[in-house]
C-alpha cells in the first residue's frame, strides 16, 4: 500500500503517535529498504524530500520536521527502481529533473553533482555500445580484409569525462578487431569513439564515430592512458594520444591530436615527441623528448608548443615548436632562435593526400635540397627525410636509419644494412622525384617516391621490380 501510494502513507506518518506499538521511524524503512523492500525506499525518500522525520523512543513514533535532502531521497528512489519499483523510477527521474533545472542555485553541491551524473558504467550503456558496433559489420566491413575471421571481438577501452557549461558528456573509446589471425606487428585494432549524454538522468547516445581510424600493434590497441582529453579552444574539445614503439634498439614516441567533426574523428596534429638510440649499441646520437602543452595565441583555438630537450643529431637543443590551427590541421607557426629559418625552408612546398578510411594521410614536403615523406595509416608509419647533409628513416616494422650524405651517397649508415646507398633527388617545383638505390647481399632495394598532377606515389623495387606501388591523391598544395 505505501510503495503505490505514498502521498497517503506520509499523512498516515503524521498521526503515527496513535500506533504506539508500530515502529514507523525513518531508521526503520532505511533498513527495510536496505534489505531489498521497495516500500521502504519509498517512504523513507519521501521523508527526505518532504523534510519530515520520524524517530521511535521505544514507545511511541516522535514526528518532527528535519531539512530537506534531495539526495538522500534521490538514492533511495534508485535503490528503489532497482529493485523493479516503476514508481519509485518515476519518482527518480522527476526528483533528478527539477534539481537539474536549478543547477546553477548551487553549482558546489556535492548532492547536486552526484544527480547531474549518474553511473556511466552499467549494463544499459554496455549493450546499447555492443549493439552498435555489431550493427557496423564483420570484419570486411572494419577494413580487415586479408582476415580469414569475419566473427569481431569489440573491446571497451575506457570511459573519459568531459565538463562542458551546461551538461555531463563522456567520451567512450572501444577498440575492434577478428577474433583471430591479429598476431602480426602490424595489426592494429579499429578505435570507434562514442559521446554521451546526460537526458532526464539518463545517459543517451548522442553522437558515434565507428571505425574512425586504426591504431596499435599486435592485435592490441594502445593503453587507455594514452588518451586524454584536451581543450583545443574555449568550448571545443578533442583526444590527445601518445604511442610509443622499438625498432632496432630505437625507443621513438609519436603525439597525436584528434578534433572531433560532424561525421568523422579527424587527425589534426602529428609530430615525434621523443627519440633513444641508446639501445643501438652504438654512441648515442639521438636521446631526446618533447613535452606538449596547449597554449592561449591570439585566434580562438589554442597553439601547440612543444618543448623539445636533449642531444638530436650529436647536438644539444632546447627549444620551443609552436604550431598554429589553420582550419584544418596545426602547422608550424613561430619557432625560437635556436630554429633558424633558412631559405631552403622559405621555398618549400608541401603536399598533403586525401583522408584514407581510418583518417590517415600521406604527406610529403620538398624543397630544392630537402625531402621528407610522411605515412601515417593503418596502424603503421614510415617517414623518410633527405637533406643537403643527411638521411634519415624510421619506420614501425623495419626499425630506424640515419645516415650522413655527401652528394648522392650515404655514408655512416646506423642500422640501415648497406654500405652502399645511393640517393637521387629532384624538385623543379612542380614535380620531385626521390629515390634510394642500396644493394643488401647480392640483391637490389629501392624506394622511389614521385608525384603528378593528381597523386603521390610510393614505389618499392626489388631486382627493378615493383614488389609494392601505392599512390594517394593530392588534397592540397600548399
Amino acid at each position: 500500500m505505501y510503495r503505490y501510494f505514498r502521498p497517503i502513507a506520509l499523512i498516515l506518518i503524521l498521526v503515527s503517535q496513535l500506533f504506539s506499538g508500530w515502529n514507523q521511524s525513518l531508521s526503520r524503512w532505511e533498513a527495510d529498504c536496505a534489505t531489498g523492500l521497495s516500500t521502504g525506499c519509498s517512504i523513507a525518500g519521501g521523508m527526505y524530500e518532504k523534510g519530515i522525520l520520524v524517530t521511535w523512543n521505544g514507545k511511541i513514533n516522535v514526528t518532527s520536521s528535519m531539512q530537506k535532502d534531495n539526495a538522500k531521497a534521490l538514492k533511495l528512489y534508485r535503490k528503489g527502481c532497482d529493485l523493479g519499483d516503476e514508481l519509485l523510477c518515476k519518482d527518480y527521474k522527476k526528483l533528478s529533473t527539477v534539481l537539474s533545472q536549478n543547477i546553477t542555485a548551487d553549482k558546489n553541491s556535492s548532492s547536486i553533482q552526484k544527480t547531474k551524473t549518474p553511473p556511466i558504467k552499467t549494463q544499459k550503456v554496455y549493450n546499447l555500445l555492443s549493439k552498435k558496433l555489431y550493427n557496423y559489420g564483420n570484419s570486411a566491413s572494419y577494413g580487415f580484409k586479408n582476415s580469414k575471421y569475419t566473427a569481431m571481438k569489440h573491446e571497451v577501452l575506457g570511459f573519459y569525462p568531459i565538463s562542458t557549461l551546461d551538461s555531463s558528456t563522456q567520451l567512450v573509446i572501444t577498440s575492434s578487431k577478428p577474433i583471430k589471425g591479429q598476431d602480426c606487428h602490424a595489426c592494429a585494432p579499429k578505435m570507434s569513439f562514442f559521446i554521451l549524454k546526460i537526458v532526464d538522468s539518463i545517459w543517451v547516445l548522442d553522437k558515434s564515430y565507428i571505425n574512425a581510424n586504426s591504431m596499435g600493434s599486435w592485435g592490441s590497441s594502445p593503453d587507455k592512458k594514452a588518451y586524454q582529453i584536451i581543450k583545443l579552444s574555449p568550448d571545443e574539445y578533442g583526444i590527445f594520444l601518445k604511442v610509443s614503439g622499438t625498432g632496432q634498439g630505437y625507443l621513438v614516441e609519436n603525439i597525436f591530436v584528434y578534433r572531433f567533426g560532424k561525421t568523422k574523428v579527424k587527425q589534426i596534429f602529428q609530430a615525434e615527441a621523443g627519440i633513444d638510440d641508446s639501445a643501438t649499441g652504438h654512441t648515442s646520437r639521438d636521446i631526446w623528448s618533447a613535452k606538449f602543452e596547449l597554449k592561449k595565441g591570439s585566434e580562438k583555438y589554442y597553439d601547440i608548443v612543444l618543448h623539445k630537450q636533449g642531444i638530436a643529431d650529436s647536438k644539444s637543443i632546447n627549444q620551443d615548436i609552436i604550431y598554429h590551427f589553420d582550419g584544418e590541421k596545426y602547422t608550424i607557426y613561430s619557432n625560437n632562435k635556436n630554429l633558424q629559418i633558412t631559405s631552403k625552408d622559405i621555398v618549400q612546398r608541401q603536399y598533403i593526400s586525401t583522408p584514407m578510411i581510418n583518417g590517415g594521410r600521406a604527406v610529403a614536403t620538398v624543397g630544392k635540397d630537402s625531402f621528407k615523406f610522411e605515412f601515417v595509416g593503418d596502424g603503421d608509419m614510415y617517414e623518410t627525410e633527405v637533406t643537403q647533409d643527411s638521411f634519415h628513416s624510421i619506420h614501425m616494422l623495419a626499425g630506424y636509419a640515419t645516415c650522413k650524405r655527401e652528394n648522392n651517397k650515404l655514408l655512416e649508415c646506423n642500422d640501415f644494412g648497406s654500405k652502399s646507398a645511393i640517393v637521387r633527388y629532384h624538385y623543379d617545383g612542380q614535380y620531385y622525384e626521390c629515390e634510394i638505390d642500396k644493394v643488401l647481399g647480392q640483391k637490389r632495394f629501392k624506394e622511389y617516391f614521385y608525384n603528378d598532377e593528381t597523386y603521390l606515389y610510393w614505389a618499392s623495387y626489388r631486382e627493378d621490380k615493383v614488389v609494392s606501388l601505392q599512390k594517394f591523391k593530392i588534397a592540397s598544395r600548399h
